[in-house]
């Protein structure tokens, strides 16, 4: 919850866990007029990876795989810590990523999820 304590910095945050032993690295969501720009944290591991695959899941359960249609899917340069997607809606709604799960593939692999929340 934001209040007095706790200024709101704007925009949607992940924190992507890891499935191998690594620390878990943020992915940041921010709007501008017409696309959403995502931020890779820099703990991320990218050097030897050839496709990065991102899907935002239709569900918020972090327990389940992702198997299925998501309700958005990315294919990202793994060059880049920034990336312009589409706009999305960074909120809580039926095309909402706010309380959704994210899965994260390097090279077909599935190596990390979190769950999308408020910045």
């Amino acid at each position: 919850m934001c209040g007095p304590s706790r200024p709101s910095h704007g925009g949607c945050i992940a924190v992507i866990f890891p499935l191998a032993e690594t620390s878990p690295y943020p992915l940041f969501f921010n709007r501008d007029e017409k696309t959403t720009i995502m931020r890779l944290g820099e703990e991320a591991s990218l050097a030897s990876c050839t496709a990065l695959h991102m899907r935002i899941e239709t569900h918020g359960d972090i327990s389940q795989t992702a198997e299925g249609s998501p309700l958005y899917c990315f294919t990202l340069d793994p060059r880049k810590r920034q990336f312009d997607l589409p706009e999305l809606e960074l909120g809580v709604s039926e095309r909402g990523i706010v309380g959704r799960q994210i899965t994260l593939f390097m090279d077909e692999k599935e190596v990390g999820r979190g769950i999308i929340g408020y910045n």
